[in-house]
């Protein structure tokens, strides 16, 4: 009888304006949720956002608000942890640019908290005459890009760092490395949360936003309520075109997502490879193709596949994207490559004998399964893919900014990212 007449009266009181805690008799009324700063998505690229504006402005009310239960629960989750050096990126790219800055950043961090990593270096393994010459171009690319200690090496070189791995040529980068991206961004909302002006809502799904006030920007959100900030920033991942296109965004550039596959040397073929060892990727698009990579937690992966993925996983439900019209402009123009991709993330044997391209030696019973993440790939309306960074100001007044791509190398590039991002956000929102 006490329980049925608590739940009755705090659903009256409730509506009433106030709330009855768990105790069941100290009250508080009712107060709307208010901040300076809301930032939309707790992955990687959200909190290190997160944590730069909590530096720069100590004075600001900033809270987080994530969908999932905690933090980094998707790309920054699921990913081979490879801090990469810079090679890969066009020169003078904001890619390039950042990626090499935020390597360093990155070490630093994980020094000085204590966060596992190691530079174990990368082989980028040419096996023929073609990717050998491609492999000149990402040795002058790597030098453009201020990588350093990039070396060229042949294949008897490559046999005495790796004995199991075979090919024509390689470049080594011995400042390539790894860490735990997830560990990362747990450490990163420790630091944000030191002060009380600080929040982090978790389970915080959006679903709209509230425009017509001109000092505040409502934040809708499932089985919340509303929170108000005086300016948004959105980090939102596979959600990203999503939440523009609810503030009144335009339609494009879209995320596709793409499915990448893992799997795991098991024990005793660990000895298979010490270091990262990377394919020559295909200049045509932004994935650096099948490679190992041990892990700070001791396993070696191989992967990842880049096989289009037809739903999108927005948090409330899948949503199947067959309607897509930028996705069937993708596959119209890369018809070969999209079926090549699907076959190996179906065919899990024939993904394993690709990989045997670089280490003859692996079996299929040297793998078992690891896990599958997702790429949020932004792609533009004629299906082509979108490389760098898009930005899209929104709301009233232009105080929202809404990151509409951050590609990979995000994780590695994160800090320098940050920073990147809110030098853009103070001088649109004029802090």
């Amino acid at each position: 009888m006490w329980k049925s007449s608590n739940f009755l009266a705090k659903r009256l009181e409730t509506r009433n304006g106030v709330l009855i805690t768990s105790n069941y008799f100290k009250k508080t009324f009712c107060t709307r949720k208010e901040y300076d700063i809301a930032v939309i998505g707790a992955g990687i690229v959200g909190m290190a956002t997160a944590r730069e504006l909590a530096q720069r402005y100590p004075e600001k009310k900033i809270v987080v608000l994530e969908k999932e239960k905690q933090v980094a629960q998707h790309q920054s989750k699921h990913n081979s942890g490879v801090i990469h050096a810079g090679i890969f990126y066009k020169p003078g790219s904001n890619k390039a640019r950042l990626c090499v800055q935020g390597a360093s950043l990155m070490y630093a961090y994980c020094k000085e908290n204590k966060i596992p990593h190691e530079e174990i270096g990368k082989l980028i393994v040419a096996t023929n005459d073609r990717e050998s010459e491609q492999l000149d171009n990402l040795f002058h690319r790597g030098i453009q890009n201020g990588v350093k200690d990039l070396e060229l090496i042949d294949g008897r070189t490559i046999e005495q760092l790796e004995p199991f791995v075979r090919g024509k040529r390689a470049l080594y980068s011995p400042h390539t490395g790894i860490c735990n991206y997830e560990l990362v961004t747990r450490s990163l909302e420790k630091d944000f949360l030191q002060s009380p002006r600080r929040d982090v809502m978790k389970g915080f799904r959006v679903t709209g936003f509230l425009l017509k006030d001109s000092d505040l920007i409502g934040i809708q959100g499932v089985e919340h309520e509303n929170v108000y900030a005086g300016h948004v920033i959105c980090c939102a991942g596979l959600s990203a075109d999503t939440l523009a296109r609810l503030a009144g965004g335009q339609k494009y550039p879209v995320i596709i997502p793409f499915r990448g596959r893992y799997r795991l040397l098991t024990e005793e073929a660990k000895s298979l490879v010490k270091r990262n060892i990377y394919p020559v990727p295909d200049p045509k698009y932004p994935f650096l193709g099948v490679h190992f990579t041990p892990t700070v937690q001791g396993q070696i992966t191989i992967g990842p596949s880049a096989a289009l993925s037809l739903t999108k996983n927005t948090g409330a439900s899948k949503n199947v994207i067959l309607g897509e019209k930028a996705l069937w402009n993708f596959i119209s123009k890369n018809l070969s490559s999209s079926l090549q991709e699907a076959y190996y993330d179906f065919f899990q044997r024939a993904f394993v004998k690709r990989a045997q391209s670089l280490v003859p030696s692996l079996k299929w019973n040297h793998t078992t399964f690891g896990w599958q993440g997702i790429r949020a790939q932004a792609m533009a309306e004629d299906g082509s893919l979108v490389d760098d960074f898009v930005f899209e100001s929104l709301g009233p007044k232009g105080r929202m900014l809404h990151v509409r791509n951050a590609p990979s190398p995000a994780a590695t590039s994160s800090f320098a990212i940050a920073k990147s991002i809110c030098d853009r956000a103070a001088a649109e929102f004029s802090f």
